[in-house]
């Protein structure tokens, strides 16, 4: 049985916007998952699974993640300063 068919075009989760599907990565892939190419809010475009984007795994390019590591590093460095042993 076959599964449904999403369309996702105009599709917002997290930071990425669908923009098109990738009918190429399509056609490669051996488990025929349905990819598509999204655009994230700092300009990067990144391909992500129907998978993905409907299980909310993937919300951005990666910038967010590399903007909480700094955050996340300062706090670690903050807090490390302050200990007293």
């Amino acid at each position: 049985m076959a599964g449904k068919l999403y369309n996702l075009i105009h599709y917002k989760i997290g930071r990425l916007t669908v923009v098109s599907e990738n009918v190429q990565k399509y056609l490669e892939s051996r488990k025929k998952n349905r990819y598509w190419n999204c655009m994230c809010t700092c300009g990067n475009i990144v391909t992500v699974s129907t998978g993905h984007l409907r299980d909310g795994s993937t919300q951005s390019c990666g910038c967010f993640y590399k903007e909480n590591l700094a955050s996340i590093h300062k706090e670690c460095v903050v807090d490390t300063a302050l200990r007293v042993y």
